[in-house]
C-alpha cells in the first residue's frame, strides 16, 4: 500500500518536509481524513499521528492470511515412553525457575536414564532453553518424546532433532553440524569417521581441513597414521603442522619410531665404579648421537635450550622423551616401570628427565605409569589425574590442594564425576576465602558435581575473616536451595 510507504517516508524525513494529502489516501478514507484535518488545524505532528493510526488499522483490517496448500497437517505419533511423575514435573518447574542450567541437565539425565519423558507443557520453555544452551539439546529432544520430535519440524528455531541420518548430515550439513556429527562418529566408530573425512577431504578449504583435523583427536589411533602422513604435501602450513602434531600423539607413527631410534642410541646403561674401584653401580648415560635426523627438528623439536644451565643436547633429549610412549623404556631396558624410574633417579640429569616421562604418560595414557609418576613428592602431574582410580585421584588432590589450589580448582571443575564430601569440603574451604572470585555463579555452574551430603559441612567451611564469612553465609543459603532441588530430583526418580 503506497500510502503506508508514504507514512514511513514522512517518519524518516520529518513532517515539515512531507505530509500526506487527502488525494494520497485510499478513497474510502477521504471523508475521515477531511474530518481529521479540520480537528488538527495546523498542527502537522498531530495530523501525522492520526493519519498513521488510521492507516495502520485500515491496513490490518484488509490483511489476508498466507495460504500454503503444501503445508502438511500431520500429527505427532503416539508416545512410546511414559511421562515422568507429577512430583518430578513439579521439581522440573522449580529447577527452571532457579535458572541453573547444570541442575536442569541433571534433571534431564535422570529422566533419560529412567526412559521417561516430560509433559508437553514444558516443551516451549525447554526447547527455548536448549536453543541457548546447546549442550542440552540432545537431552531435551530425548526427553520430549514423539511430541518433541514433531515440534522440531514445525519451528525452525527448535529444529535440532538428532534423529536424522548422520551420514546425510555429514554430506549436506553446515560446517558446525558436520564437525559435531564427525566428533560423535569418531567416539563410536573412529574408522568410519576417518573414511568420511577422506572422501570429502579434497573438497574442503584450508580452514575446514584444520577444523576437521582438530576433531580427529577424538578416537585418534594407529589406523589414522597413513592418512595423516599423507598430508605432508598440503599447501596450508597450519594443516601440515596440525597433522604432525597428531602424529606426535599417535604411537606407531614413523615420527614416534624416529624419536625412539634416536633415544635408543642416546640413553644407554653403563657401569660406574666407585672412587676406590671396589664397587660399581648401574646408571644411565645420556648422549645424543653425532648425527640427528633433520626430520626430528622439522617436526617441532627445538634445537636450542632457552635455559643457560641446560645444554642443547640435554634439552633435545628431554623433548624426545616427552613424546615417546613410556612402554618404550620397558622394551628398551627389559625392566619393569618401577625399576626404570629408579634407574632414571640415580643421577641428577636422569631425575630431570622423569618430568618428561610424566608428560609422555599423559600423552600416551597408561594407568600403571600414571600411578607410578604421582608418587614423586616434588612434582605435580595434573594431566595424569584422569588416569587414576577415584581413590587415587582424591588422595592426590587433597594432598596438593594447599600448594596448587587455583590450578586444582580449575581441574576438578572439568570433571564429570560428582565430588566426594571430603574433596568438596577442601574446595569450599579454599573458595570461601575469596568471595569476589568465587561468586554464587561458580557454585551454580558446578552444582551437578556438589554432593548433597555436604550440606551439614557447609558451616564448617566458614572462613575466619569477617567479610568472607558474611559472604559465605549468603552462599550457603543459596547452596542449600540448589542442593535441596538436587535431592528432590534424585528422590522423584527413585521413589
Amino acid at each position: 500500500m503506497q500510502s503506508w510507504e508514504d507514512v514511513i517516508h514522512t517518519a524518516m524525513i520529518g513532517t515539515d518536509k512531507k505530509i500526506l494529502s487527502v488525494s494520497q489516501l485510499p478513497e474510502s478514507l477521504a471523508a475521515v481524513q477531511t474530518m481529521l484535518t479540520d480537528k488538527s488545524g495546523n498542527d502537522k505532528e498531530i495530523l501525522y499521528l492520526q493519519q498513521s493510526s488510521l492507516l495502520m488499522n485500515y491496513k490490518q483490517c484488509g490483511l489476508s492470511l498466507l495460504q500454503k496448500e503444501e503445508i502438511g497437517t500431520s500429527m505427532a505419533q503416539p508416545e512410546e515412553k511414559p511421562y515422568c511423575s507429577a512430583v518430578a514435573a513439579q521439581v522440573l518447574k522449580e529447577v527452571l525457575n532457579a535458572e541453573a542450567p547444570l541442575l536442569l541437565e541433571y534433571w534431564l539425565r535422570r529422566c533419560a536414564e529412567n526412559e521417561q519423558i516430560f509433559p508437553p507443557v514444558f516443551i516451549p520453555a525447554l526447547f527455548s532453553k536448549a536453543r541457548q544452551e546447546k549442550y542440552l539439546q540432545g537431552l531435551v529432544v530425548r526427553c520430549s518424546g514423539k511430541r518433541g520430535e514433531w515440534m522440531c519440524g514445525l519451528n525452525e528455531n527448535w529444529n535440532f532433532y538428532r534423529g536424522e541420518n548422520t551420514e546425510e548430515t555429514w554430506q549436506t550439513g553446515t560446517q558446525e553440524q558436520r564437525r559435531t556429527v564427525l566428533k560423535e562418529t569418531r567416539r563410536t566408530n573412529p574408522a568410519l569417521g576417518l573414511t568420511w573425512l577422506q572422501q570429502t577431504w579434497a573438497t574442503e578449504d584450508a580452514a575446514g581441513k584444520l577444523a576437521f583435523l582438530e576433531v580427529l583427536k577424538t578416537g585418534l589411533n594407529e589406523g589414522d597414521i597413513s592418512f595423516l602422513e599423507s598430508l605432508h604435501t598440503e599447501k596450508s602450513k597450519k594443516v601440515k603442522e596440525e597433522a604432525v602434531n597428531l602424529l606426535k600423539h599417535t604411537p606407531g607413527s614413523s615420527l614416534i619410531r624416529l624419536y625412539q631410534q634416536v633415544l635408543a642410541e642416546a640413553v644407554q646403561v653403563k657401569k660406574e665404579r666407585s672412587l676406590m674401584g671396589l664397587s660399581s653401580k648401574t646408571v644411565l648415560q645420556f648422549k645424543l648421537p653425532s648425527s640427528v635426523p633433520e626430520a626430528i627438528f622439522e617436526s617441532g623439536i627445538q634445537k636450542m635450550s632457552s635455559q643457560k644451565n641446560i645444554s642443547d643436547d640435554r634439552f633435545i633429549i628431554y623433548q624426545l622423551i616427552s613424546f615417546t610412549p613410556p612402554v618404550f623404556w620397558e622394551q628398551h631396558f627389559q625392566l619393569k616401570p618401577v625399576e626404570i624410574i629408579d634407574l632414571f633417579c640415580k643421577t641428577e640429569e636422569g631425575y630431570e628427565h622423569t618430568g618428561a616421562i610424566g608428560m609422555a604418560a599423559s600423552r600416551f595414557p597408561s594407568p600403571e605409569w600414571a600411578a607410578l609418576m604421582i608418587e614423586d613428592e616434588n612434582r605435580l602431574f595434573l594431566d595424569l589425574i584422569v588416569q587414576l582410580s577415584p581413590e587415587q585421584k582424591e588422595k592426590y588432590l587433597l594432598k596438593h590442594f594447599e600448594k596448587a589450589g587455583d590450578t586444582l580448582i580449575q581441574l576438578v571443575g572439568n570433571t564429570t564425576v560428582e565430588w566426594s564430601v571430603s574433596l568438596t569440603k577442601a574446595i569450599f574451604k579454599y573458595t570461601s576465602t575469596n568471595p569476589n572470585q568465587f561468586t554464587k555463579t561458580y557454585y551454580r555452574d558446578h552444582i551437578h558435581l556438589i554432593p548433597v551430603g555436604v550440606v551439614p559441612e557447609l558451616t564448617r567451611c566458614t572462613p575466619s575473616e569477617s567479610y568472607p564469612a558474611v559472604a559465605w553465609g549468603n552462599t550457603c543459603d543459596y547452596l542449600r536451595e540448589l542442593l535441596s532441588l538436587k535431592e528432590q530430583i534424585h528422590q522423584s526418580f527413585n521413589s
